[in-house]
Formats: structure tokens, sequence, C-alpha cells
């Protein structure tokens, strides 16, 4: 049974780092867009054949391509410096992303290149799909960063040996772990891994004669590892 654990964590260890990689591959592909962009509506602003507070949305072609149908005005109409005073303008990421329209000033656009700001955070646990069929946490999956520092609650679907027949039948293991810890470190099931104490590989579960001759009050047998390696880390 630890064996087959051993090999399932490796497996899925794999799979994390893959699925990260792909993720931050897209990230970077992203990121390199946005930085492309910025630099060519800086060159369409500087090399503008009208006046600052002539020249509308529609004068930068990179920008008024984003201009959201939902807009009560035409990028023709719009000044290119408008700011937070004339409200701002609904846009949409040309990436096919699925990004949700965003809301920014076209001063912003234009005067300081700002682009897609959930370009600029793409990855989220659902987009690594090992991780996300284990998360438990209260954030919903779609929202909650990949690269997060909250400790938070798992749940591993595997196979365990029933020691009084020796037949697999499924269980879950339950645990928690850090979000960051789990995505970049490929951390997997710690339970699998013998760091946490379950009914799966307890002392109670598997030598229940041996927890019997426990005397330590402090002790729980269910929740003692059977070889001194599986400590939980500390």
């Amino acid at each position: 049974m630890r064996g087959f654990w051993k090999e399932q964590n490796r497996v899925r260890r794999e799979r994390i780092q893959a699925e990260v990689e792909a993720a931050q591959a897209r990230q970077a592909e992203a990121h390199a867009y946005w930085d492309r962009h910025k630099a060519t509506v800086k060159q369409q602003w500087a090399t503008r054949t009208t006046g600052r507070g002539q020249t509308m949305v529609a004068d930068i072609p990179e920008v008024a391509a984003q201009w959201h149908q939902d807009n009560g005005a035409r990028s023709e109409d719009v000044s290119a410096t408008a700011d937070r005073k004339k409200g701002p303008y609904l846009w949409e990421c040309p990436l096919g992303l699925g990004h949700e329209p965003w809301s920014a000033t076209p001063k912003g656009r234009v005067l300081h290149g700002a682009g897609c700001p959930s370009c600029r955070q793409l990855i989220r646990l659902v987009d690594i799909s090992t991780l996300a069929a284990q998360y438990c946490g209260p954030t919903p999956v779609s929202d909650m960063k990949y690269a997060a520092h909250e400790r938070v609650p798992w749940t591993c679907r595997t196979w365990a040996v029933d020691p009084a027949n020796g037949s697999w039948w499924p269980v879950e293991h339950h645990f928690e772990a850090v979000v960051k810890e789990r995505a970049l470190q490929a951390d997997a099931c710690r339970v699998c891994a013998g760091y946490v104490v379950d009914d799966t590989n307890s002392l109670r579960t598997w030598f229940p004669e041996i927890a019997d001759e426990l005397d330590d009050p402090d002790a729980d047998e269910c929740r003692l590892p059977t070889t001194r390696h599986n400590v939980p880390r500390r």
C-alpha cells in the first residue's frame, strides 16, 4: 500500500510540475504581449499628428481595437487623455482568454500603456487541474492564486488496503497544506507520504494488539504512525 501511495504521489508531482510550467508559459506569453502593447501605444502617441487635446482614442489604433461595444460613446468621440472626471470606459481583452471586460480611463491606457489586469495575474489554482481536483478551501478555486501563502484543506481520493482481509477499498485522505508549497514545490498528499496519520495508516488500524499495549495517556493510537519515519513535519 505504501508503495502504491508513493507511486501515486510521484505521478501527481510530475503532473503538477507539468501543469505549472504550462501555466507559467501562458503567463509569460501574456506578459510579453502587453509589454509589446505598451511600447506600441507609446509609439503611436509619440507619432500622432494631432495635438494632445485633439487626439481621440480612435487615433491610437492599438487601444481603439479594445474599445468595448457597451460603452456609451464612440472611440472617435472620446479624448485619448480623458481621466476619471469624465468616467472610465470598458475595454475588451484581445487575447481570447475569457476575461471579463475591465474598466479604465483612456488616459491610463494611452499615456501609461496599461493593459488587461487579469492578464497580469493570469494563473489561478483552477489552471493547475491536479491540485484543483483536491482543493477544498473556502475561496473559489477560480479566485485562488496558485502561489497563495494560505494554508487550506485538501482531499486526496485514493485506495487503501483493509488489514483484516487484504482487500482494497476507496478512501479519502484529508490534510492541510499551503497552496504555494503544493503548486511550486509539487508537494503531494501528506497522508500518502506518511506525514499525516489517519485511519488508513495508523497504529490502531494496522497493529491493534500493539496499540492496546500503549501506556501513555497523551498518545492517541489512532493518530500514531506505524514507523518512526512517518512523524509529522514541524
